[in-house]
């Protein structure tokens, strides 16, 4: 189990935004984690990444707990978080945003070879290298900020509402270029206020409500259940 997270509450602003969460992430898999907006998946991303800690509850990643360790470290050990909003450095160009994203690594060759690797999945970004990040699209920005967290040779991608503000055409788009990233064998944790996005790319869904999983399992059976169809992807 490449992460694993057990009975996790965590208070953000004296509040128990997130309830006794479980779920885990099989190496080479895609989990998707679904609920609509305030329902606690970015609070649960933040302390994957420590920016928040948890009141209680486990966090394992790849056999160790990380739950009190800091950011940075978390980093090193191979999480790396694209974040909802992108977070992009808009004053610097397209090349320095993704070497920002290597700043764990010290071999050039290395970083020359994952802006390479980069570049498969997004050959736009390689027209726009001189190009201010700020100037670019919404859609090219999502690339890039996918981009920048792939140069830290991550094992777990976590993925925070990446289809959010885009125009339906480019969240088409952003769903194959996240589909070709696991079918090429990455390892990533998708949170998506859109459920229809989230229950199509992953293999496993957990749906999430006011803090709590509310339901869990594989993506295709969750797709089927009639509650999800009503509350999430518009049946009647």
């Amino acid at each position: 189990m490449l992460l694993n997270v057990k009975d996790l509450r965590i208070y953000y602003k004296k509040a128990e935004a997130v309830k006794g969460v479980s779920f885990y992430v099989e190496e080479g898999t895609l989990v998707s984690i679904i609920g609509a907006n305030g329902a606690g998946k970015t609070t649960i991303l933040k302390t994957l990444s420590g920016l928040l800690r948890a009141t209680s509850g486990e966090i394992t990643f790849n056999e160790k707990r990380i739950d009190k360790t800091p950011v940075d470290q978390i980093v090193k050990m191979g999480i790396a978080q694209v974040p909802a909003g992108r977070k992009l450095f808009p004053q610097l160009s397209v090349h320095e945003n993704l070497s920002a994203g290597a700043y764990t690594i010290q071999n050039r060759v290395e970083v020359n070879s994952l802006m390479d690797d980069v570049f498969k999945h997004f050959p736009r970004l390689k027209e726009r290298l001189g190009q201010r990040a700020g100037s670019l699209s919404g859609g090219e920005q999502q690339m890039l900020a996918i981009g920048r967290a792939l140069m830290c040779k991550p094992k777990l991608l976590v993925m925070d509402e990446p289809s959010l503000g885009l125009s339906p055409i480019m969240v088409q788009e952003i769903a194959n270029i996240i589909k070709s990233m696991k079918d090429a064998g990455k390892t990533i944790l998708l949170v998506e206020q859109n459920a229809n996005l989230g229950l199509k790319l992953a293999d496993r869904t957990y749906v999430l409500e006011l803090g709590k999983v509310v339901l869990e399992g594989k993506s295709a059976d969750i797709m089927n259940n009639p509650i999800v169809k009503r509350a999430y992807l518009g049946a009647t």
